[in-house]
């Protein structure tokens, strides 16, 4: 599928339920197309001033699908079935998500809620829809929605949730904490990707916030050629949390400290 206008605009209040939902690969390809096409429709957004949400039904070719964000060969439609499946039991996100009897078309309506989230002007990102297909693992969605938001900023960054079967027990009521080697296990591959795919370096800090030890948080820091860290800032942690170095580098190696 060929565009003129590759780039479309997603909101950090998108970007915070992409990330929380932490969908798998295919999943969140298929849901940042969808962001797109509907980007690209005559109505785009709508939202009026009294909060009314004007929403209309859509379709798109599994072809455009799959020209525009998948790698499948098959002219089948079964690759979209798990990804179909997992966007409609997401809360808030459709009201409709059909894929045709004939297996040719995939039908959307996005939920007013999800509308409402889209229309949020006070923080957003762009993508391009070349950088779609690039998820392929389980996080890759999740920071490719995050970095969009936040990576134009002087010291940007953010926020990562941690999927919730990787979680392991509680520290105190209501504070889940995840094992670390696990999660580093998991992240490393889409960090080390990213961090050659945009040029940029990471530094990931595990924090442990509770009343016992145990790692509760992950929050990632950017730094690029136009990032304005003061000096040791973007390094900075507490003696409690761990930090980790990822930078752009072919062989994938990664600096701990």
């Amino acid at each position: 599928m060929q565009s003129l206008h590759p780039i479309f605009r997603i909101s950090s209040l998108v970007a915070d339920a992409i990330d929380i939902w932490s969908f798998k690969p295919n999943t969140a390809k298929l849901l940042f197309a969808l962001i797109y096409l509907q980007d690209r429709a005559p109505e785009s957004w709508p939202l009026h001033e009294d909060g009314y949400v004007e929403m209309t039904e859509h379709f798109v070719s599994v072809q455009q699908l799959r020209e525009l964000c998948f790698t499948s060969k098959t002219r089948s439609s079964r690759f979209l079935r798990t990804p179909v499946d997992d966007l409609k039991g997401a809360f808030e996100f459709f009201e409709k998500l059909e894929i045709s009897e004939n297996g040719r078309y995939l039908t959307w309506k996005f939920h007013k809620s999800f509308f409402r989230k889209m229309r949020d002007p006070e923080k957003y990102g762009l993508i391009d829809c070349k950088e779609i297909s690039t998820c392929k693992r389980r996080f890759d969605g999740a920071l490719l929605a995050k970095i969009s938001v936040h990576r134009k900023m002087n010291r940007p960054e953010f926020r990562l949730e941690v999927p919730f079967e990787l979680f392991e027990g509680y520290v105190s009521p209501g504070i889940l904490t995840y094992p670390l080697g696990k999660v580093k296990r998991k992240l490393q591959p889409s960090l080390q990707s990213w961090a050659d795919f945009f040029n940029m370096s990471f530094a990931v800090i595990f924090s442990q916030e509770g009343s016992a030890p145990g790692y509760t948080h992950i929050t990632v820091r950017i730094q690029h050629s136009n990032t304005k860290w003061p000096q040791m800032r973007f390094t900075q942690n507490s003696p409690s949390s761990t930090i980790w170095l990822v930078t752009p580098a072919t062989s994938g190696d990664m600096k701990i400290k």
